[in-house]
C-alpha cells in the first residue's frame, strides 16, 4: 500500500458500487450522495477525531476486514483512513495511530470536495482532542475514484490554494500552476505539510475555526513575500519596531502569537526545518507577517 490508486472515469455511478459487507463512511459534503446508494452500515460524521472513532474503529473490526468506503470531503476521507488501521492487542484507536502501523484495508474513496490531496496520496489528517491538535502524517494510501472535472475544479478550491503555497515555496518544484491536481498531489506528498499547511491547522487548533474556514483566508495571502522574510536576518531596532507596529495593532492576536508558534513547532518542528525554519524565531517572523492582516481572528 505504498501509493495511492488513481481511477479517472467519465462519470461516478454510485449505484452501482458494491456495498455488501461495506462500512460507508460520509460528512456533510457527502450526504446529498447518500441516497444514491444502500448500504446497511453507513455512519456520518463530523471530523476524524481519533478519541470519538474509538467505538466505530472497534465495531467494523470486530466483523472481520470490510470494505470501508468514504463519500464527501475532508472529514468523511480521513475518517475512513483511520478506520483502516488495524486493531492492535491492548491498544486503542488513539495509541494504534501513533504506533505508525501500516492500515489493515485500502479504503475507496470518492471525494466531493477537495481534501488538501489527502484523498489522493497517503497523507493522512486527523483530529487529536486530548492535546489538542490537528496533525497530518503519512499513514494511508486508498483507492480514489474521481473523474476529470472534479480534478480540474479541485484546483480552485481555497484548501487548494494553500497547498499550492506551500509547494511554491520548494525550490525543486516545477511551475506547478501547469500542473493537474494529481500531479500537485504528487509533490506535496513528497515535501508536505508545508508551512501554510501547518499553519491553517494551528489555527484551526487553537480557535474555534473550522479548516475550511482558515482555508478560504490564508489562500489569499502573500506567502512568498513572508517566506523570504525568514532569510532577512533583523538586527535588534528593526526586531524591536516590528514588534512595536504588530502589539499597536494586532494587540490581542500579539499575545496569541508565542502560543501559535510553540504549538506549530512542538508538532511540526521537523517539516518546518525542512522548508528552511531554522527555529522559532524564523517561524515567529513568518506568522507575523501573515496574520496582521488576518481579519478571521477578530477584532484587535
Amino acid at each position: 500500500m505504498d501509493k495511492a490508486i488513481i481511477k479517472v472515469s467519465k462519470e461516478l455511478r454510485l449505484d452501482q458500487l458494491k456495498l455488501d459487507n461495506a462500512v460507508v463512511i460520509i460528512d456533510e459534503s457527502g450526504e446529498p450522495y447518500a441516497g444514491k446508494i444502500s448500504a446497511k452500515n453507513q455512519y456520518k460524521i463530523e471530523k476524524p477525531d481519533i478519541i470519538a472513532l474509538e467505538e466505530i474503529h472497534k465495531e467494523i473490526h470486530s466483523r472481520g476486514s470490510p470494505r470501508i468506503i468514504a463519500i464527501g470531503g475532508l472529514s468523511a476521507i480521513n475518517t475512513a483512513k483511520i478506520l483502516s488501521l488495524p486493531r492492535l492487542p491492548h491498544k486503542n484507536l488513539r495509541e494504534t495511530v501513533y504506533e505508525n502501523k501500516p492500515p489493515d484495508l485500502r479504503p475507496l474513496i470518492i471525494a466531493t470536495v477537495p481534501a488538501m490531496c489527502t484523498e489522493a496520496t497517503k497523507l493522512t489528517l486527523f483530529f487529536d482532542p486530548v492535546n489538542p491538535v490537528w496533525l497530518m502524517r503519512h499513514a494511508v494510501s486508498p483507492v480514489f475514484l474521481t473523474t476529470p472535472a472534479f480534478l480540474e475544479n479541485a484546483l480552485q478550491d481555497p484548501k487548494t490554494q494553500v497547498v499550492n503555497h506551500d509547494v511554491s515555496l520548494i525550490k525543486e518544484a516545477p511551475d506547478h500552476n501547469l500542473f493537474s491536481y494529481l500531479s500537485l498531489c504528487g509533490l506535496y506528498e513528497k515535501f508536505g505539510p508545508g508551512p501554510l499547511t501547518i499553519l491553517l491547522l494551528t489555527l484551526a487548533s487553537i480557535y474555534p475555526l473550522s479548516i475550511e474556514e482558515v482555508a478560504k483566508n490564508l489562500a489569499k495571502l502573500n506567502v512568498q513575500d513572508a517566506y523570504s522574510r525568514i532569510k532577512i536576518k533583523d538586527d535588534p531596532q528593526s526586531w524591536v519596531e516590528e514588534e512595536a507596529k504588530f502589539r499597536e495593532k494586532r494587540p490581542k492576536l500579539y499575545k496569541k502569537m508565542d502560543l501559535l508558534v510553540e504549538h506549530s513547532w512542538t508538532f511540526y518542528s521537523l517539516q518546518l526545518r525542512r522548508y528552511g525554519f531554522k527555529g522559532k524565531t524564523d517561524l515567529y517572523k513568518f506568522y507575523r507577517s501573515l496574520l496582521i492582516s488576518l481579519s478571521i481572528l477578530g477584532k484587535p
